[in-house]
């Protein structure tokens, strides 16, 4: 808990959906980083899934910073490269090859 004029606050808890949307993702997404154990949270009760609004911004904070120094997940095929099963791609600005998902 912090204090604000000597007093302490309780830190404020969000809902799925209200986190999903603090975070610019969907729930889906904000639930695999749950699943992933990439994301603090809380479930009071055994319930629902409740996030802790410092723990969201700290989140963001680490998520920015790896966007700045690179990816948090390494891949494992070099960009351009494909198999035969993959189908064609396409290589975007960022020079990763990825699925266009038609062929061309």
């Amino acid at each position: 808990m912090h204090s604000e004029h000597g007093r302490s606050v309780a830190p404020r808890f969000l809902a799925l959906s209200e986190a999903a949307e603090y975070l610019g993702a969907t729930e889906r997404q904000t639930r695999r980083w749950v699943n992933e154990g990439k994301l603090p949270h809380y479930r009071p009760g055994g319930l629902y899934l409740r996030f802790a609004v410092e723990d969201l911004d700290a989140f963001l904070a680490a998520s920015y910073t790896a966007a700045r120094t690179g990816p948090l997940v390494s891949r494992s095929r070099r960009p351009g490269k494909q198999s035969s099963e993959d189908g064609p791609n396409v290589e975007l600005s960022d020079g990763v090859a990825r699925s266009s998902g038609a062929e061309g």
